[in-house]
């Protein structure tokens, strides 16, 4: 798979109302680091990710992210496994514009888009440039596992290494 950008560190930002100080003495030393900042997926079957999609206490704290160095983007879990196979583009699409809807109104606006779970499929990564998300992050690992067409208008940003932000040291 050809890609267009390394980024050597990446956080994906799922718990920040637990994880905040943690993140904030994480991103001084990373400062060129991505957070990708996880918007909530109405359509997970109940239960799936609960721990993750906290009702509104992200809010607060994605908005003084917006004064970090880091860059921010997109992170949504669309499905699980091989149920993105049988998601059709335009659920993925309509799934990603809320998530780009929500961080808007927080006065946050992206660029890249990264999968949860990095589980993708061609039509995840047409979704994202459609909707101007054309920096689409996908792990090394991943590349080569879920490989895409490649498609005019999208960077493929290979991550070479992720956390997420609960996992951090103290």
């Amino acid at each position: 798979m050809f890609f267009h950008e390394i980024v050597d560190q990446e956080v994906h930002v799922e718990l920040i109302h637990k994880s905040y100080e943690r993140l904030l003495k994480w991103s001084s030393n990373y400062p060129n680091a991505s957070l990708m900042l996880l918007a909530k997926n109405d359509k997970l079957a109940p239960g799936l990710c609960v721990p993750c999609h906290n009702n509104g206490e992200a809010e607060p704290y994605y908005m003084k992210l917006k004064e970090l160095p880091n860059p921010l983007g997109l992170h949504m879990h669309i499905a699980q496994g091989s149920q993105i196979n049988s998601l059709p583009y335009e659920d993925q699409r309509d799934t990603i514009e809320k998530g780009i809807q929500y961080l808007e109104r927080l006065g946050i606006h992206v660029k890249d888009f990264a999968p949860g779970w990095w589980n993708y499929n061609n039509d995840t990564v047409k979704a994202c440039v459609d909707l101007g998300l054309p920096r689409f992050h996908s792990h090394t690992w991943f590349l080569v596992k879920n490989q895409v067409q490649l498609i005019d208008g999208v960077t493929i940003v290979k991550v070479d290494h992720n956390t997420h932000d609960f996992m951090l040291a103290s």
